[in-house]
């Protein structure tokens, strides 16, 4: 018996270091290890068993990785059935418009709502109200990196989302090639320092200064053929106001006076109203990386779970909450967003893939991996194609830092947990994702 024990553990033994070692080498052949920190868990599934760890408790930024931790948080207040309602109301002579934060809003939805205005015998509104109530005014995360601002990836976001509070330049050499034309958007005033040139190949940079406070943007750099630029709104109420104003000019409701914000009186009589089911931002969510929309339903979960404003906090709570009744301790990480786009938000690996264990025996109404893009689908595009149906992962990205996280069923059939955060790396960010790559190559064809 003794023998066969012992017999035993020198197989497992075998098994773990050869599993480490394609790991470590892969690690120590990759440019990025000679000074970033590259921290890796991997977990069996089933039993939740450690399998492999290189400084998995040291903590480090998450970037978007985060989200495959916060949606299912929201998942779990607000479900598949809940519904985005933007609503018109009418009291007296007067039209109250009610907010929910609607992240798929757009101007053509407001303007299916205005309309009915007209119907409603209030095609000259004596007052126009909005109640903004439902969600807090922060419209930028704790933590984000004010030069951000101009980038489309992370736009603020409030009550007054809409268009994914984006507008878009058109920019084209004219017609003599000697310079640049910028068309901005209809509705919407902008004011455009337009220092760009004719060039061999679209390369524009967008800055803007916010302690302008006001909705001006530089463009510099080379223009070859016509191309779009998406630029978040410097505020999403003005530019919510702006479009509002222009839906309601096209629908012939008259009204020339403030918009104010006021609730919805307990009296006034329902008009119209505009619906976004909230089945499909999960994949917006985990597969495109949208940071608005993680931040604006993680919000709205933290109100279901409060009962109180949708905030950030009370989002904060929820996710305290939820990890609490899975067994997951979250008193030794920093969670103040849903992104990961804050740099105060700090995870280690280790607490990353016991928490994708629990998730996955816990999700008993809907199977969370299946939410996770595959190798080469959205995030994962150009990446990984020979784990496709194998791999369900979380990428993440900020500044000198990469990350994946997810599940993988390996060549043998085994299911695993893991999680790789990259950190301080003055590496191309690609060297990076190579490595994940190759980790995650190394943990499918070893075990």
């Amino acid at each position: 018996m003794k023998k066969i024990i012992i017999t035993t553990l020198t197989i497992l033994m075998i098994t773990t270091f050869a599993f480490a070692d394609s790991i470590d080498s892969a690690i120590k052949k990759s440019p990025v290890s000679k000074n970033a920190t590259v921290s890796v868990s991997v977990r069996r599934l089933g039993l939740g068993t450690i399998a492999y760890e290189k400084d998995s408790h040291k903590l480090m930024n998450p970037a978007s990785t985060l989200k495959a931790f916060t949606t299912p948080v929201i998942y779990d207040q607000l479900g598949s059935e809940y519904v985005f309602k933007t609503q018109m109301y009418k009291s007296g002579k007067d039209a109250y418009l009610k907010l929910s934060g609607d992240p798929f809003l757009t101007s053509r939805n407001l303007r299916h709502v205005v309309r009915a205005l007209r119907n409603a015998d209030l095609k000259k509104p004596q007052r126009f109200y909005i109640d903004d109530t439902s969600i807090d005014n922060l419209e930028y995360g704790i933590g984000w990196m004010w030069d951000d601002e101009v980038s489309h990836f992370i736009p603020k976001y409030s009550a007054y989302n809409l268009d994914g509070n984006i507008y878009t330049l058109t920019v084209a050499p004219s017609n003599d090639k000697k310079t640049v034309n910028v068309k901005t958007p209809y509705g919407y005033s902008v004011s455009v320092i337009n220092k760009l040139r004719v060039g061999s190949k679209n390369n524009i940079h967008v800055s803007r200064n916010f302690w302008e406070g006001s909705e001006k943007v530089t463009l510099t750099g080379t223009v070859n053929s016509q191309t779009s630029v998406d630029i978040p709104v410097y505020s999403p109420k003005r530019y919510f106001m702006s479009m509002l104003q222009d839906t309601m000019n096209s629908a012939n409701v008259s009204y020339y006076g403030s918009f104010d914000s006021k609730k919805v009186p307990a009296d006034a009589k329902f008009v119209q109203e505009f619906s976004n089911p909230i089945a499909n931002m999960y994949s917006m969510i985990l597969k495109n990386s949208n940071n608005m929309i993680a931040e604006s339903l993680f919000k709205v979960a933290g109100a279901k779970y409060t009962k109180l404003q949708a905030t950030t906090s009370n989002g904060v709570q929820a996710f305290e909450n939820y990890y609490k009744n899975i067994g997951v301790k979250t008193d030794d990480i920093i969670v103040v967003d849903a992104s990961g786009v804050s740099r105060n938000d700090l995870l280690y690996t280790d607490w990353m893939t016991n928490a994708l264990v629990k998730i996955y025996k816990n999700d008993k109404n809907y199977n969370y991996k299946e939410f996770l893009p595959m190798s080469n689908e959205g995030t994962l595009s150009n990446r990984l194609f020979d784990l496709r149906d194998y791999l369900w992962a979380k990428t993440g990205t900020l500044a000198n830092t990469s990350g994946l996280t997810g599940y993988i069923t390996t060549k043998k059939g085994n299911e695993y947990a893991f999680a790789i955060l990259i950190q301080y790396t003055n590496e191309p960010i690609e060297e990076a994702k190579k490595l994940e790559d190759e980790i995650v190559t190394a943990i499918y064809n070893k075990y």
